[in-house]
């Protein structure tokens, strides 16, 4: 089956008669692994059809009448019979109809589909939303904005080669893209960068930031700075006057079970707008606005404790963030870090533009580092669309005789 294309109504060559068959203006459409997903904007119901079906609304193009379509179905084998019923029952339902005298159909417009899209993805309907998105690009494919949603919304319902092709199209609009870019990345499946690029993280979370903490608290159901605080309570019992250092302190989430430990808490994130909520909270002595590795880098001072709560998402071989911060550990200090739990060793840039790591990947790194795993915790994280997020999260303490070989 043929990609989706323009109704052929809208083609100058195609001669529309009284009687012709032609498919609804309120059924949008999109190819399905087997035949086509049909969603009728009127009745909000979706629909699925089969090769057969699918291929007789491509024929319902004002061009052709019922004996028309059957006369060619019967050419390929296809039974005449069963045809003529679905087409009747197509007429029935209102996918299809017959050209009058007066016929005008209307379509709509794209915004009122791309609302309807959005209204669908709020409700869970993701199918439904991604139907409804391909006829969006089909009524007016001009905007780039169209094409990235397309390709979100494809990758969301399984439709990996098609949210490529989409991302594709929107990086030919918006070439300049730093997230899109690092996605596409991911669904060509090449090798990945170190790590995000700067510029991925600060497209990603000056979006992001002003409605961060009510989504992935209230609608995600995040519950990383619980789990922290958790293992810290678990290892470490009533120890305080700590001096910390939250990597990657975003707006302070990860901060809360770590203000009552420390003596001295300092937050360091590469997104400015992060940090500005960051600074309402009033939980940390000390906020910089660094990348993580450039900030351990440059910078002398040394920790009781250092935290990296979802910052290691955005980084493939955890070496290049672990071992300089160990270089800032005090002997006998804790390291905690979490990853999103990976199957493909040791590290993968998974379709979201984040990197997930496998256990066996960060117990190497740690005893290269010279650091000793007290813990790690596995278990839900957040969701994603409806799916569990697991998180792996590690606590690693250095030992009071380090090991200068290792330093």
């Amino acid at each position: 089956m043929s990609a989706l294309r323009l109704l052929c109504l809208r083609h100058p060559l195609v001669i529309v008669k009284q009687n012709h068959l032609i498919r609804n203006s309120t059924l949008a459409l999109a190819p399905a692994d087997d035949g086509y997903y049909a969603f009728d904007i009127e009745s909000r119901i979706l629909h699925w059809y089969n090769p057969t079906a699918a291929l007789i609304i491509e024929l319902c193009d004002g061009s052709r009448n019922q004996k028309e379509i059957s006369f060619l179905l019967a050419q390929l084998q296809e039974s005449t019979g069963e045809c003529t019923t679905w087409i009747q029952q197509a007429l029935d339902y209102g996918w299809v109809k017959p050209i009058d005298a007066e016929f005008l159909d209307e379509y709509p417009s794209a915004q009122t589909v791309v609302d309807l899209a959005w209204d669908l993805r709020e409700e869970g309907e993701y199918l439904a939303s991604y139907v409804c998105q391909e006829y969006v690009v089909e009524l007016q494919p001009e905007p780039s904005t169209h094409w990235r949603y397309l390709g979100e919304i494809s990758h969301i319902v399984g439709r990996r080669e098609r949210a490529l092709e989409a991302y594709e199209k929107y990086l030919t609009l918006k070439p300049y893209d730093a997230e899109i870019s690092l996605i596409v990345v991911a669904l060509r499946d090449e090798s990945p960068p170190e790590r995000a690029p700067d510029e991925y993280i600060q497209q990603v979370y000056t979006r992001f930031a002003s409605f961060y903490e009510d989504n992935m608290r209230d609608e995600l159901g995040y519950n990383g700075p619980e789990r922290v605080g958790s293992l810290l309570d678990q290892f470490l019992d009533d120890t305080d006057g700590l001096n910390v250092l939250d990597m990657g302190c975003g707006t302070g989430l990860s901060g809360a079970p770590l203000k009552s430990r420390s003596e001295s808490l300092t937050g360091i994130d590469l997104s400015a707008e992060m940090l500005k909520k960051a600074e309402t909270t009033g939980i940390y002595d000390i906020l910089e606005c660094a990348e993580i590795t450039e900030w351990l880098a440059n910078n002398k001072s040394s920790f009781d404790l250092i935290v990296a709560c979802d910052a290691c998402i955005y980084f493939g071989d955890l070496g290049q963030i672990i071992r300089p911060a160990n270089q800032h550990l005090n002997p006998g200090g804790w390291m905690l870090v979490s990853v999103e739990k990976g199957d493909l060793y040791p590290f993968r840039l998974s379709d979201s533009g984040r990197y997930s790591h496998t256990q066996r990947h960060i117990e190497e790194i740690a005893t290269d580092t010279g650091l000793e795993v007290l813990d790690i915790d596995e278990g839900f994280l957040r969701s994603e669309y409806s799916k569990p997020v697991i998180a792996l999260m590690v606590l690693m303490r250095k030992p009071f005789k380090a090991d200068v070989s290792c330093r």
